[in-house]
């Protein structure tokens, strides 16, 4: 059992560190909707003129170019470039290039926006607090796990132990849908992606073994009680 409790404890910190966290002031937009791209344009401190231009170029995190020099639409004090669903359909972290000409006069800017599935993504302040209350769920997946082994009574174990599963349930649930509400799952690569459905997997099949181990020794240690049998440690 110890080894399990050691991999179980590997696995969720893996995961746990792959929790995203974005500047507070990146563009944030919700997946498989229309989005306006906007960009104030100026010169000389004042706004551009109506005759000026402003070209936009937009590459994925995987650096393919989904929108290459396109037109943006000049709308006075600012140009507006609309996404349609094809372009906001995969989640992720987006860099952008707008090129403006007004006069004969030339500007560059470039940044970056992110489409998650909901909107939404975390700051530093709020991964931290994520993190902070996974970790607290998991230690109280590991108490439940272990007071159930400390404890003689049958019924006891079989409650603790069925609380320490249903918490550890909600912790793994809770982690996926942090990272899928963050759209980080877009940002990494293959090889990460990967690596992060083999821990799950692992941690899953790990958290299963450890439950069903210890249900059949709680069931064991019941019917032992009732003088069907006798009790034997067969945990792991």
């Amino acid at each position: 059992m110890k080894k399990q409790f050691i991999i179980l404890v590997v696995s969720m910190f893996v995961i746990l560190t792959l929790l995203p966290s974005v500047n507070s002031q990146e563009e944030v937009y919700q997946q498989n909707t229309v989005v306006d791209l906007k960009i104030f344009c100026l010169n000389n401190n004042t706004y551009c003129s109506p005759t000026s231009t402003c070209n936009i170029t937009i590459m994925d995190s995987s650096d393919s170019v989904l929108i290459n020099n396109d037109l943006m639409e000049n709308r006075g004090a600012f140009h507006n470039y609309t996404l349609n669903l094809t372009l906001t359909a995969n989640s992720g972290e987006f860099s952008r290039a707008v090129v403006c000409l007004d006069n004969g006069r030339g500007a560059f800017a470039s940044d970056t926006y992110i489409i998650t599935p909901t909107g939404n993504a975390f700051d530093d302040a709020s991964s931290r607090s994520a993190t902070i209350v996974l970790v607290l769920m998991f230690g109280v997946t590991l108490f439940f796990l272990v007071f159930s082994k400390q404890t003689i009574n049958p019924n006891i174990q079989l409650f603790f132990n069925m609380i320490g599963y249903l918490v550890m349930t909600l912790t793994v649930g809770a982690g996926w849908i942090l990272l899928q509400s963050s759209g980080v799952q877009s940002n990494l690569s293959v090889l990460v992606r990967s690596l992060m459905f083999i821990v799950g997997i692992i941690l899953i099949l790990i958290m299963y073994f450890i439950f069903i181990n210890q249900t059949k020794h709680v069931l064991k240690l019941m019917k032992a009680k009732k003088g069907y049998g006798d009790i034997e440690d067969d945990r792991f």
